[in-house]
């Protein structure tokens, strides 16, 4: 039996769906094309450049506790409870535990973008952060597969170019740097990685709104 709506249900199934594109893809491509100018004035802290300053500095896209930075995680945040709401409207049993999972999955990564986790540990342990979460992002990875083929239409072409934005984020994350040292095109393999990753983001919580309207409508 499916459990009656909470307010938070009540409030994320409110949302227009393409509404809520349009406002995060558009804020989106704001927050990167100003992220994009600020790389382009010359070498960023990560190449040994200096701090980042002044209006444009608010949007170094590498930066932390910055408007990207913050942005991101609550696209992030904003994924994963959408997630669970259409998870819990849609699934019974084990499957709904599925969803529940990914959300919070989802949910470890807006505090990561937040507070930094993944750089914190690469710095304590000296290995590259992406071999440390490789197990978590294979699991995350095989759950986002159950719920792209538990899902049909708009909202399958949203989980599908979610995971590919974020797979060829984490390509171009890889090849930026040489070791420890960024690589001659650092800022041109960067702005793009550090679009893609809130845009998985984004398709992410438009698929979960469409999912969380089909199961109120029965489809």
């Amino acid at each position: 039996m499916t459990p009656r709506p909470g307010r938070l249900d009540r409030a994320l199934r409110s949302l227009e769906p393409k509404v809520v594109a349009v406002v995060l893809l558009g804020a989106l491509a704001v927050i990167g094309t100003l992220g994009a100018l600020q790389a382009a004035e010359g070498p960023v802290e990560a190449e040994g450049g200096p701090a980042s300053h002044g209006f444009l500095g608010l949007f170094y896209l590498d930066g932390e506790y910055n408007v990207p930075a913050i942005f991101s995680a609550a696209l992030w945040l904003f994924a994963s409870v959408s997630l669970y709401a259409a998870g819990r409207a849609r699934e019974v049993g084990w499957r709904r535990h599925l969803w529940t999972g990914l959300a919070i999955a989802l949910f470890y990564l807006a505090l990561d973008e937040a507070l930094g986790f993944h750089e914190k540990l690469e710095a304590r342990t000296g290995v590259d952060w992406q071999l440390l979460y490789l197990p978590f992002l294979l699991v995350v990875a095989a759950v986002g597969l159950y719920v792209l083929l538990q899902s049909h239409g708009a909202a399958r072409w949203l989980l599908l170019a979610a995971g590919a934005a974020a797979f060829v984020a984490q390509v171009l994350e890889a090849v930026q740097w040489d070791g420890s040292e960024p690589v001659d095109a650092y800022r041109q393999l960067m702005v793009p990685e550090e679009i893609l990753e809130p845009t998985a983001g984004a398709l992410i919580a438009v698929a979960a709104l469409i999912l969380l309207r089909e199961a109120e409508l029965g489809l």
